[in-house]
């Protein structure tokens, strides 16, 4: 009967532990939205897109916009971070943000067209 009873108590503590480190875990800042030629409002594919916090060059985040040049990241915690679009033959758009704790933010970056120079 003793055993059982310690089995049940450990379990309950066990139970409640996890509970309390999922209710304390950090929640992720989600950032979606969509690159588009800023002419013609078409979508570009395989844009890139980084994030990273202000303060902290190296910890950026990347990903690329789908085929309607969508795109989803993550940051781990709220603060100041700079957003950037990018696209060969486009001008890289950039955006300063201030990410509240626990949201989702949608953005919509419009690149313009930008000619590449070729070395003589």
């Amino acid at each position: 009967m003793a055993l059982r009873l310690t089995f049940v108590v450990l379990a309950c503590c066990l139970w409640m532990a996890d509970v309390d480190s999922h209710a304390t875990a950090p929640q992720q800042v989600r950032l979606r939205g969509v690159v588009l030629d800023s002419t013609s409002l078409a979508p570009i594919a395989g844009a890139e897109v980084t994030v990273h916090a202000q303060l902290d060059i190296w910890s950026a985040s990347l990903t690329n916009t789908d085929s309607l040049g969508r795109f989803e990241l993550a940051v781990s915690s709220p603060g100041a971070y700079k957003l950037t679009a990018r696209f060969i033959g486009y001008g890289p758009r950039s955006q300063d943000v201030a990410l509240p704790h626990d949201s989702s933010i949608a953005f919509r970056f419009l690149l313009v067209r930008r000619p590449i120079e070729v070395g003589h």
